[in-house]
């Protein structure tokens, strides 16, 4: 007897991913353990819906959480404006 297998677009897969709480909780704790040793991280996602999850997920636990979402030139315009944050811990979630 064979077993049927669902097939699943790319986008449903990432979405799927996206929304898994244990593995945005692996995350998380990595984030925790990276921000403890002193070191900035960055995640890079490309839903802008993760963003935010991870967003909510992280102010608990870092001193500034910047989430930059949009179009190219409003990223800029964001880097820009948190360019004295340099030398803070800081998280940046981009999409």
């Amino acid at each position: 007897m064979s077993r049927l297998i669902p097939k699943h677009t790319n986008t449903q897969t990432i979405e799927a991913l996206s929304t898994d709480k244990v593995r945005n909780n692996l995350i998380i704790e990595d984030v925790k353990t990276v921000i403890a040793e002193g070191r900035t991280p960055i995640i890079l996602t490309n839903l802008t819906s993760h963003v935010r999850i991870l967003t909510e997920l992280l102010q608990p636990h870092a001193m500034h959480v910047v989430s930059l979402v949009g179009a190219d030139s409003a990223k800029r315009e964001k880097i820009w404006q948190w360019k004295n944050w340099i030398r803070l811990p800081i998280l940046i979630l981009w999409s």
